[in-house]
């Protein structure tokens, strides 16, 4: 399956659709496709949010044209280079970097380097593809006051995240590794008059099918229906004929917006309505929740668990 070309530079860099097994090039693959399409830019993607900042366990991000911006330290064969990378909700582990990073690198014919993140998380050997990336140039150009002379230099992909645990805080726009075993239960230990945690009503389960973290959704009682989460995506979007099939009409809130139980009505946020000519392949996917609706909430992705936390935080200004 092709991925959606880009239309626009905001859109291309905003927005990666993870669909497994389509028959594209391996450069189209690595791509930045867009998001819904729209006559109307969302204000999200004018808002930049956060910095570029080292922190004792973990990175500071920059939310910018939607998408989550970071950067680490990369590293190959003791060359360690300072990397601004977009970070994608999404299962592969190997990264896409632009040709003029990786010679500036100076990656070999083995394409595996090392990603540390803060003072503390340290990945190796993660394999990596090269391409160059005209997108990531021109985004760079264009937001070069708000990147202060940085260039993007690839995408990272959330799966080298596997088995751990990872938090994206968006209040300190915060990227943190947990230094916890991730998936283990919280233990009290015997005779301890502290109380066991209780399970979070917001925690959910999600799933690598059909797309990658896909987690249910009913619309007004119907469904269920896999929405992916997506930290790439700067618009949440939803097809057309699973608005149909649960009466939800655009520029209208659905009667009841329920993520695994979950009741998400009171989030002002606005779905794209996406529609696909004949003989255009659809997503596997139902929907998309993008920044637009990951960002009001601290979000702890469990990945050894299969689980995903959503801490509500207060809305920014517009």
């Amino acid at each position: 399956m092709s991925p959606v070309r880009p239309t626009t530079l905001c859109i291309a860099i905003g927005a990666i659709l993870i669909v497994p097994g389509f028959a594209g090039s391996i450069a189209a693959e690595r791509g930045i496709p867009q998001d819904a399409p729209g006559k109307k830019e969302p204000a999200f993607r004018d808002q930049v949010l956060g910095g570029f900042r080292l922190h004792k366990d973990g990175v500071g991000f920059m939310i910018l044209d939607g998408c989550l911006l970071a950067e680490v330290l990369t590293v190959r064969s003791g060359n360690v280079v300072p990397g601004l990378f977009v970070l994608d909700m999404g299962p592969d582990p190997i990264c896409a970097l632009d040709t003029s990073f990786a010679e500036k690198l100076g990656l070999g014919e083995e394409k595996t380097i090392s990603l540390k993140f803060g003072h503390k998380e340290t990945f190796d050997t993660i394999p990596v593809f090269v391409e160059k990336r005209d997108d990531l140039h021109k985004c760079s150009k264009r937001n070069a006051s708000v990147l202060q002379g940085k260039t993007l230099s690839g995408v990272i992909g959330f799966g080298i995240f596997q088995g751990r645990t990872i938090v994206i805080d968006y209040t300190e726009c915060l990227l943190r590794i947990a230094a916890d075993e991730p998936g283990k239960k919280d233990e009290t230990a015997v005779g301890s008059d502290e109380k066991p945690a209780l399970p979070s009503p917001w925690e959910v389960d999600y799933a690598m099918t059909p797309a990658p973290f896909c987690c249910t959704v009913r619309v007004n009682d119907k469904g269920p229906f896999s929405f992916q989460l997506n930290t790439a995506c700067a618009q949440s979007w939803v097809k057309k004929s699973v608005a149909s099939s649960a009466a939800w009409r655009r520029g209208k809130k659905p009667g009841s917006f329920l993520l695994a139980g979950l009741d998400m009505t009171a989030l002002s946020v606005d779905f794209e309505f996406k529609g696909f000519k004949e003989g255009e392949t659809q997503p596997v996917m139902d929907g998309v929740l993008g920044n637009d609706f990951l960002s009001r909430f601290e979000v702890t992705i469990d990945t050894a668990a299969g689980r995903v936390l959503f801490n509500p935080v207060n809305s920014r200004s517009e």
